[in-house]
């Protein structure tokens, strides 16, 4: 009687793949189950409390012990150089996580209110989770610059430090995208200084259109500050170009392909 043919195996490298795969998803799992539970705890707990200096502490206390139970190290550099007066923290970005770094890493008192856009339905939902850590939330684009850039001013002329993604949104691939102007021309009008930050590992432990997270690195480098000059009619394009050379090199990720300055199309000067 013939002896039966052994069973075909899959290579090892196919089986370690698939094994890593596993493991992936139930580390995504894992950490998506943390953060609903703990976005909904925060909820909660920071609807009483006074706003938004409570909320602000409690927030980066949540948000690295999130990191920390995911595994994933976080890193800072550079903090220290972060101006005690009010200015406007411009970050490159790569992924819906650069906000969770941004909270985790950057002092909480007096804190940085995060600049966002009015685009989605669902933000509606998130409004008052919003509110409770003083998010300036800005009008949709088009139509509506003078009014964004008014809010801006007001907020800084308050006493409140910034953080604005001057890129505006990310994609999957890597590389630094064309800045808006916006920013710049609030920072000259305002005579407010810009301080200039990379994040790095963000795009990767959590790139676009993905769910599964990834254990990497993250980490924020802080940069140079740059100054407005005062009566300058060109300071914010020259702030604008200066700080678009100034992060290159902190997000360590080079240019995208579309990566010449732009101004928008309705900026205007602002007095």
């Amino acid at each position: 009687m013939p002896a039966s043919e052994p069973r075909p195996q899959d290579p090892p490298n196919a089986a370690r793949q698939r094994l890593a795969h596993v493991q992936q998803a139930l580390l995504a799992c894992y950490a998506w189950s943390i953060f609903v539970v703990f976005i909904l705890a925060f909820f909660i707990v920071t609807l009483p409390l006074a706003r938004p200096r409570m909320p602000r502490r409690l927030a980066r206390w949540t948000t690295r012990l999130l990191c920390r139970l995911v595994g994933i190290r976080i890193t800072g550099i550079g903090l220290e150089q972060l101006p005690a007066t009010p200015h406007m923290l411009l970050v490159n970005h790569a992924s819906f996580l650069d906000p969770i770094l941004l909270t985790a890493l950057l002092p909480a008192d007096p804190g940085y209110t995060f600049t966002t856009r009015q685009e989605l339905r669902a933000q509606t939902l998130l409004c008052p989770l919003l509110n409770s850590v003083s998010t300036l939330v800005l009008y949709p684009s088009g139509g509506r610059y003078g009014l964004n850039i008014a809010l801006m001013k007001r907020a800084l002329r308050q006493g409140q430090n910034l953080v604005v993604f001057p890129e505006g949104r990310f994609t999957s691939k890597p590389g630094l995208l064309p800045f808006h102007s916006g920013a710049f021309v609030v920072a000259a009008a305002a005579q407010v200084p810009v301080v200039v930050a990379g994040l790095r590992g963000t795009r990767r432990a959590l790139p676009m259109g993905h769910w599964m997270l990834r254990r990497t690195p993250l980490s924020l480098w802080i940069g140079p500050t740059i100054e407005p000059m005062s009566g300058d009619p060109d300071a914010a394009l020259r702030m604008q170009v200066a700080a678009r050379a100034a992060m290159l090199p902190l997000c360590a990720e080079g240019e995208a392909s579309d990566a010449a300055p732009r101004a928008d199309p309705e900026a205007k000067p602002a007095a």
